[in-house]
């Protein structure tokens, strides 16, 4: 076993056990693939060189109460189910038919790994096309968490979930009628990446999520 000390974006240090010869089973590279790791009450990956030096450490996503585990991200398995969501996208377009399509999702994909990579995947498409009019004309957006959720997230997460606001709290809303947690993880994920690679300035962690069984609390920190 190889122990590693991570230095997490929250600020503090934590240690990470991993035998390197089930990394390379499951990879055909020499590098080796990043880890997706829970640390406390969000996501982070951790990206190393082949000597087992850390190289960086990024957050993904903020979320409380989820029984995800650490997985490790291969490059190789997130090309295959890229490749097949994308082969699902073009036969049952998430824009329009977002229930066949996670259906077929959840049917394709079994593991907490592929799901949340299937969402990462599929947030990303919905927020292009969704955006795709006036990124072509050369739009960018600002670092500003009300607006995002507001305005970028919310609606497309309209189309897979029934969304209130709680208790008249503009920065807070639950999710009802949630398919699959992992899954709107993953999506969340897929939504910020592609707003961030249209940004000026980096996007501060802003989304905490809580589920409880089908609902998914979602708040904004840090406002």
């Amino acid at each position: 076993m190889k122990e590693i000390r991570i230095e997490c974006p929250c600020g503090e240090f934590f240690s990470f056990n991993f035998d390197p010869q089930d990394i390379k089973l499951k990879t055909r590279h020499s590098s080796f693939p990043p880890f997706l790791l829970k640390h406390k009450n969000h996501l982070i990956t951790v990206l190393l060189d082949k000597h087992y030096d850390i190289l960086r450490v990024e957050q993904v996503i903020l979320l409380h109460n989820s029984n995800l585990s650490s997985i490790i991200l291969t490059d190789e398995n997130q090309s295959n189910v890229e490749q097949k969501v994308n082969k699902l996208i073009r036969f049952i377009d998430p824009r329009f038919h977002f229930l066949q399509f996670l259906s077929k999702v959840l049917q394709e994909f079994k593991s907490e790994e592929d799901q949340f990579m299937a969402g990462r995947i599929t947030g990303r498409y919905l927020w292009h096309k969704r955006r795709e009019p006036i990124l072509k004309m050369g739009a960018t957006f600002s670092a500003d968490p009300i607006m995002i959720l507001s305005e970028e997230i919310l609606p497309i997460f309209s189309k897979t979930a029934q969304v209130k606001v709680i208790q008249e709290n503009k920065y807070s809303y639950v999710l009802e009628n949630v398919i699959s947690t992992k899954f709107m993880i993953g999506m969340t994920q897929g939504i910020v990446t592609a707003i961030q690679s249209f940004m000026h300035t980096d996007l501060p962690e802003f989304l905490e999520f809580v589920d409880s069984g089908s609902s998914i609390f979602l708040s904004i920190v840090n406002k």
